[in-house]
C-alpha cells in the first residue's frame, strides 16, 4: 500500500487498537515494529533523495537530525478536518477544550504522518546507538498509560517512556505552524537528560 509513491508500513496480521491489545498481542506488534526499522529508513532515504534542495545524510549522528528535519518541514502538508473528525475529537472533552478543537480545522496529511513515523524510526536508532542503555520495549500496564501497548524506548530515569512516533508527530504538528529546523535535534537534547 502506498500514498504518492511512498510505501506504507502495514502489519502482516490483523491490527488490534493499542488500548484493546492483550500482552501477547502488544509484544508481537512491538517485535514486528522494531524489525521494520531498516526498511522504513530506506523508504525515507528514497523519498529524501528525490528532492534537490536539501539532502539529509543518514550517518546516525545526532547532528543529522537538523538537515533531516529541515527537509521534512518542507514536506509537511495539512489537510482540512471533516466535521465528523472534529465532532469525534470533541466527544467526552470539557467545553473549553471543545472550543479549542473547533478552532483547529486542519490536521497533518496521511503522507506527512507516514514520513513522521519513519523519521521516528531513525530518531530511535540514533538515540539507541548513542545511548546503549536505551532499548525498545512495551508497557502493558497500567491501561491508562498514554503509550500503553505501543513500542516505546525504555531505560530512562523514573521509569519514563519515550514514544518516538508520538513525539515526532507532535513535533511535526508544531512545525506545521511554527517551523524550527532544530526541533528534532532539540527533542533529542531534552531526552538525553533523562537517560539513566
Amino acid at each position: 500500500m502506498n500514498i504518492n509513491k511512498y510505501n506504507l508500513m502495514v502489519p502482516p496480521f490483523k491490527f488490534v487498537p493499542f488500548e484493546k491489545m492483550n500482552k501477547t498481542q502488544a509484544v508481537k506488534y512491538c517485535d514486528w515494529y522494531v524489525l521494520q526499522t531498516e526498511s522504513r529508513i530506506i523508504e525515507l532515504k528514497k523519498r529524501t533523495s528525490t528532492h534537490d534542495v536539501i539532502h539529509p545524510v543518514f550517518d546516525d549522528s545526532v547532528d543529522s537530525f537538523i538537515p533531516l528535519w529541515e527537509w521534512f518541514e518542507s514536506q509537511i502538508v495539512l489537510t482540512p478536518k471533516s466535521q465528523e473528525e472534529i465532532q469525534q475529537e470533541m466527544v467526552g472533552r470539557p467545553q473549553w477544550m471543545q472550543e479549542m478543537i473547533q478552532q483547529k480545522t486542519d490536521r497533518l496529511s496521511n503522507l506527512t504522518i507516514a514520513m513522521a513515523i519513519d523519521i521516528s524510526f531513525y530518531f530511535a536508532k540514533v538515540f539507541m546507538r548513542n545511548n546503549p542503555t536505551i532499548s525498545w520495549g512495551v508497557r502493558t500496564k497500567p491501561k491508562g498509560l498514554a503509550s500503553v501497548n505501543r513500542p516505546v524506548l525504555i531505560g530512562f530515569i523514573n521509569d519514563m517512556l519515550l514514544d518516538p512516533s508520538k513525539v515526532v508527530i507532535v513535533s511535526a504538528q508544531k512545525s506545521s505552524h511554527s517551523p524550527c529546523r532544530t526541533r528534532l535535534f532539540d527533542l533529542y537534547q531534552t531526552w538525553i537528560n533523562f537517560v539513566k
